[in-house]
């Protein structure tokens, strides 16, 4: 039988399969909240970014120089004018006598432990920058603040390094919130007005993290990264914690591309540790151990906490302390955003891996400074890098916030519903940040949030004064009334800071700071209401009217007895 011939049309098996196979969907567009693919090359910030982070570093660093008045001088500050000073005199005996400078004699007499007033625990980085700015601006500026500009200047550094690593972690929106919120924590803002290690040391760790991610992709930034990193262990030691977070996260994320980075974390970082400080030229294995064994053996320095003393003879500060105090002196809507930010870590971690980074290191800093050997006391200061991570985590937390509302409707224009609620969520942020800074100026060390009812409900179960930087001009307008000749013991604080203040005209120079003396040879007793400090003698004194108190809103920070209000003290 002959085959029925097939019409041309017809469709074989293999072609009705190919029909008859659904359609496929076209393919959804992009939302905005959905999350990305892990990015590693910084390259792709935009000069448009590079400019808003340099502005707002700029606003930041302009925003501390105009508001210096009400700030007195520190306790650590006057700690590192010395050393500072004698800093910029090697580096003159270095220029015209190279040999004998770079020589165990005189690197024992310039950069010694015991010549600089004790203070071998410090780097020289910001021996280097403090003597430098005095150096070159104190003709200008006078003294105190000369050695305060690098403090402001590296503040303005880590709102710009803040904003870049938000930015290529999370979207501008976040980076902006992040910056303005690192900006407006009262205890960020008022450390940049001091000159001392906090906010240098800040803005070292957070350029070394920002060099490791672009040492990533590029040998050159490995290298870069090797000598920010050096820097940053040259500010402070509590920069030795950076490396475990940063070794780890790049062998769980980037275990292909961070061995650069690992090589110049161990050649490059450490010869440029020892480079710039002089101090280790010489047996340089002996003084890198005794370095690190200071630390470990660190004074027992007493602290008022909880309404209790400790340390100095009593128990060290609980585990706890870290972690209370980074709660009741971080304003609330920053706290509630970076606990968004770190929810939002957990959820997507595989895309915002970064996150974990930044989570990762302020654990780290908590644990450590929650350990029994670590030292506690001076509120935050000493766990001060935990700052810039919660406003980076903050950014992130805000970005994921808005990112929750399901539609990006417009409203007029580029203005859309999530838009709007960007500007609320900065709003409520930077907002708060900067009232609470306009309440508590000059006393920004001394800020307490709603959670302890402010200030004056901290004052009887936390320090509200630690840092002598209470010592202002109004203080020192009052002891410059003083009789001619006046002899003043300072107590529960830093006399070398008055002695310097008259060094610099500041005080008169006919009064007499110090703390030698019998109790009957002085006409005045100065009082700090550092209540850590307190021994039965401040104890006796405090709870005596006094001639005159320097307090603000209704907290004492300063106190001046005479003879006759020190009763029977003055006779002993």
């Amino acid at each position: 039988m002959d085959e029925i011939p097939k019409a041309p049309w017809a469709l074989t098996p293999e072609a009705l399969a190919k029909v008859q196979q659904p359609v496929p969907e076209p393919p959804e567009p992009a939302r905005e909240d959905a999350p990305r693919e892990p990015v590693v090359d910084l390259r792709r910030t935009t000069l448009h970014d590079l400019l808003i982070a340099a502005a707002l570093g700029v606003v930041a660093v302009a925003a501390v120089m105009l508001t210096y008045h009400g700030i007195g001088y520190s306790w650590d500050e006057a700690y590192y004018r010395a050393p500072a000073q004698m800093t910029v005199e090697w580096l003159g005996a270095f220029s015209s006598e190279r040999a004998w400078a770079a020589s165990p004699e005189a690197i024992n007499r310039y950069w010694r432990g015991e010549r600089n007033i004790g203070v071998s625990e410090l780097p020289s980085v910001v021996k280097w920058a403090m003597g430098l700015s005095w150096m070159m601006t104190h003709d200008w500026w006078g003294d105190q603040r000369a050695l305060r500009f690098p403090a402001a200047l590296a503040f303005g550094v880590s709102v710009f390094f803040v904003y870049l690593l938000t930015l290529n972690s999370y979207r501008r929106r976040a980076a902006v919130i992040a910056a303005c919120a690192f900006m407006t924590m009262p205890c960020v803002f008022g450390h940049a007005h001091v000159g001392a290690t906090e906010t240098i040391a800040n803005a070292a760790l957070l350029a070394a993290i920002y060099c490791f991610f672009r040492g990533l992709k590029s040998a050159w930034w490995a290298i870069v990264f090797g000598v920010a990193y050096g820097i940053a262990l040259d500010t402070k030691i509590n920069a030795v914690l950076l490396a475990p977070v940063l070794l780890m996260w790049g062998q769980a994320f980037h275990r292909r591309s961070y061995v650069n980075n690992f090589f110049a974390m161990v050649f490059v970082a450490p010869l440029v540790w020892i480079a710039l400080w002089p101090w280790l030229w010489h047996d340089t294995t002996a003084r890198l151990l005794n370095y690190f064994l200071f630390f470990t053996g660190h004074q027992d320095t007493a602290v008022w906490y909880l309404g209790e003393k400790w340390g100095f003879g009593n128990p060290g500060a609980p585990w706890h302390y870290p972690i209370i105090m980074t709660l009741v002196t971080v304003p609330v809507p920053i706290l509630v955003f970076s606990i968004v930010g770190l929810a939002r870590t957990a959820v997507h971690c595989r895309w915002e891996y970064r996150g974990i980074l930044f989570t990762a290191y302020a654990v780290v800093v908590l644990v450590e400074a929650s350990l029994p050997g670590s030292p506690k006391y001076d509120s935050t200061r000493l766990f001060f890098s935990l700052f810039p991570m919660l406003a980076i985590l903050t950014g992130g937390g805000a970005d994921s916030l808005v990112g929750i509302f399901p539609f990006d409707r417009k409203i007029r224009g580029w203005l859309s519903v999530r838009h709007v609620v960007a500007m609320v969520f900065f709003a409520i942020i930077a907002g708060n940040g900067l009232w609470a800074i306009v309440k508590i100026h000059p006393h920004e060390l001394s800020y307490f949030n709603v959670l302890t009812g402010g200030l004056e409900e901290a004052q009887d179960r936390f320090e509200t004064s630690y840092w002598g930087e209470s010592l202002n001009e109004e203080v020192i307008a009052y002891l410059n009334t003083l009789p001619s000749g006046a002899h003043v013991r300072p107590l529960a604080m830093h006399e070398l800071s008055l002695i310097h203040l008259q060094e610099w005209g500041v005080l008169r120079d006919d009064l007499r700071f110090d703390t030698g003396g019998a109790f009957k040879s002085y006409d005045y007793f100065l009082l700090q209401v550092r209540k850590g400090f307190f021994g039965p003698i401040e104890q006796y004194l405090f709870d005596r009217p006094a001639e005159k108190v320097f307090s603000f809103q209704g907290v004492p920070f300063f106190c001046l007895y005479s003879r006759k209000e020190a009763g029977e003290l003055a006779n002993q």
